[in-house]
């Protein structure tokens, strides 16, 4: 019986070079509409990725046995049931431990060694001691503090030993738990107390109560920071009504008491200012009193130019100043003028009879333009200048002011040294 598949006849078609990347194209084109990706997991994805491995046999072997080998990393095979139960029971007989971090809690304070240094006096003459750390120091757990037998043999093993004239200091938060804690102002020195009677020199320093209450939150400010988390991104509080209540009533409190604590601190400045402007004025008036009265009698016409020229320079300087600064107006003219040359005239002999004739020298050499070297003067030098200059009796031609400035200058500079060094 004959076959009736008839084979093919091969059929060779030429095609010119154009027409063959026209058909190239086509089929590119083909494949890139019609072709669809294997499904992951099926036959045909795992052929087409394995499409290219030509590895045999062997090989495939070999790779088997190295990834047996880097699992098992020397360990033995599951075929060995002895020697595997053998090494579990030597690991759960001392497992490896994992350590994890804890959180930190200052459970310890510290304690600073003081030697009695002297005795100072108060201002009602009470004798105070004084004591001075020299920077020695121990941590001792908070516990410890509670045992003052078992503290001091501690403290002798580290070499302090407590008398008359050693004591030490223990500073720390948790000292809080023991004596409490209390509010100190700005600057203020914490307070000392005995941990007890039979142990004077172990002392406790009292806690700051801000730090203390700082450690932990409380009921408002949980709640406050919930609230401006929560409403920052517009969610939704889960607070009940009582603990919301509570933060409403804190928070209006707390806002009464910054605008009182405000008010009070403007009254304390103000009535600061009234003492301080009342004080100056009441020792105006005393200084001034006498000079005062003069005016009042000259004006009155209870005393003369002859009464007031007996009188000290000093005095007559005081009603000039107030005749010219404070409208203390002396009435007549004539008198006014009498008093300022006179004045003049009293404070040129005194500066003369004081030494004060370089300083006029100094004076008129600038008024006739010779060349002065400012800064070879001395203090005193500049303080006799400077007094002629400021009492009215001879004053620097204003063609030449700049000298004066300059002369003012070093003065403040010299005299601001000199109180410098006298501080």
């Amino acid at each position: 019986m004959t076959s009736s598949i008839k084979p093919v006849k091969e059929i060779q078609i030429n095609l010119s070079e154009e027409e063959t990347m026209l058909s190239n194209e086509l089929e590119e084109i083909l494949c890139e509409f019609f072709y669809v990706l294997p499904e992951e997991g099926t036959q045909d994805f795992l052929d087409e990725r394995f499409i290219y491995d030509l590895a045999d046999e062997k090989e495939i072997e070999r790779r088997i046995k190295q990834d047996q080998d880097w699992l098992s990393q020397g360990e033995p095979e599951v075929e060995e049931l002895a020697k595997l139960e053998e090494l579990a029971t030597s690991y759960f007989e001392s497992p490896t431990k994992v350590s994890y971090p804890k959180e930190e809690v200052q459970e310890y304070v510290t304690g600073y060694v003081q030697f009695l240094s002297g005795v100072e006096f108060t201002k009602n003459g009470d004798a105070v001691e004084k004591w001075k750390a020299i920077g020695s120091k121990v941590q001792v757990g908070t516990s410890k503090i509670l045992d003052p037998e078992g503290l001091t043999v501690y403290l002798k093993l580290k070499g302090i030993e407590l008398c008359k004239t050693t004591r030490i200091v223990f500073y720390g938060l948790p000292l809080s738990e023991i004596v409490g804690s209390r509010i100190y102002r700005k600057g203020e020195r914490k307070k000392l107390t005995p941990l007890s009677s039979d142990y004077q020199n172990i002392l406790l320093a009292i806690p700051d109560y801000e730090a203390c209450s700082g450690m932990e939150k409380s009921i408002y400010d949980s709640i406050d920071s919930l609230i401006k988390e929560e409403v920052l991104y517009g969610t939704d509080l889960m607070i009940d009504r009582v603990a919301l209540g509570h933060w409403e009533m804190t928070k209006a409190r707390l806002e009464e008491l910054k605008a009182e604590e405000e008010e009070n601190r403007n009254i304390h400045k103000i009535q600061r200012i009234e003492k301080k402007v009342t004080q100056t004025k009441n020792e105006f008036d005393e200084k001034f009193k006498e000079a005062r009265g003069f005016i009042d009698k000259l004006n009155k016409k209870e005393a003369s130019f002859n009464d007031i020229e007996k009188e000290s320079i000093e005095l007559i300087k005081q009603v000039l100043w107030l005749a010219e600064k404070k409208g203390e107006r002396i009435e007549d003219k004539i008198t006014y003028f009498k008093l300022k040359s006179l004045y003049r005239k009293l404070k040129s002999d005194e500066l003369l009879s004081n030494g004060g004739v370089n300083a006029l020298k100094f004076i008129q050499n600038v008024n006739d333009g010779d060349l002065v070297e400012v800064h070879l003067l001395s203090l005193d030098e500049l303080q006799q200048i400077m007094d002629v200059l400021w009492s009215g009796c001879l004053r620097i031609n204003p063609m030449y002011k700049q000298t004066y400035f300059s002369l003012k200058e070093r003065y403040q500079h010299l005299k601001r040294v000199e109180e410098l060094k006298a501080a």
